[in-house]
């Protein structure tokens, strides 16, 4: 009996350690895409045709800017971070370049069956705009605006602060700035409620939250377990 008491305060531990590893992973995921996804892409969209799609010759893809677009699902009042808010659009951007590394144009493409180009930015250098890649966590954000509004998106210590990569004319652009403004234009513009939309939809919790939640109740539930154990263990030895 002794042996089982040990073996389930081990399980506990580790449920612990899995929720700490898995809690720090939700908050801080790889911006770069896999070689997997690379290679997918590679495969599925030649340089001749990304030449053809726009309307350019001598240029080469740089691959390793190739950066996962995302964007803010879910908002509501009550939220407090971007980062929490953030959703995979599914979509990709990457340069293109010229013969000297320069960048000439910026392509976005997406998934659907494979990897297809759907648009094409002339003369944007998203090498130049980026600058080197930050080694903080770091997400390519699209936001919700009249315009289009795209950025960089760093998370250091957990202040969030928000640097745009997009220079409208006769638009004002964000620039680099805290994300409480951010959220409160998007709230805003969206004119939501607290947890319900105009539609009077409920808003479902953001993913994080749902992990914390669940791994609570695990946690929760093993020290119940263990401790009827450990009652029932005593009881049946006297």
């Amino acid at each position: 009996m002794c042996k089982k008491i040990l073996l389930l305060i081990t399980l506990i531990f580790c449920s612990v350690c899995s929720f700490s590893a898995i809690t720090e992973a939700a908050e801080a995921e790889p911006a770069l895409p896999s070689k997997d996804i690379i290679m997918e892409i590679q495969e599925d969209i030649s340089l001749t045709e990304f030449c053809d799609f726009a309307e350019i010759s001598n240029a080469t893809i740089n691959y390793s800017y190739t950066l996962p677009v995302y964007t803010t699902d879910n908002i509501s009042n009550s939220s407090t971070a971007l980062a929490d808010t953030l959703k995979f659009s599914n979509e990709y951007v990457i340069p293109a370049v010229d013969s000297n590394g320069k960048g000439i144009g910026m392509f976005w493409i997406t998934f659907k069956e494979k990897w297809n180009i759907y648009s094409y930015w002339h003369d944007f250098d998203l090498i130049s705009a980026i600058g080197q890649l930050p080694t903080n966590s770091f997400y390519l954000l699209e936001l919700p605006t009249a315009n289009i509004e795209l950025g960089i998106l760093t998370i250091t210590n957990n202040h969030e602060c928000y640097r745009s990569i997009i220079n409208n004319p006769g638009t004002k652009s964000i620039g680099n700035t805290d994300t409480k403004e951010i959220l409160d234009n998007i709230k805003e513009a969206e004119e939501l409620t607290t947890d319900v939309d105009s539609e009077g939809t409920a808003s479902f919790p953001n993913n994080n939250s749902f992990i914390v939640s669940l791994f609570l109740l695990i946690i929760i539930a093993a020290g119940i377990l263990s401790i009827y154990l450990i009652y029932h263990y005593r009881k049946f030895s006297k």
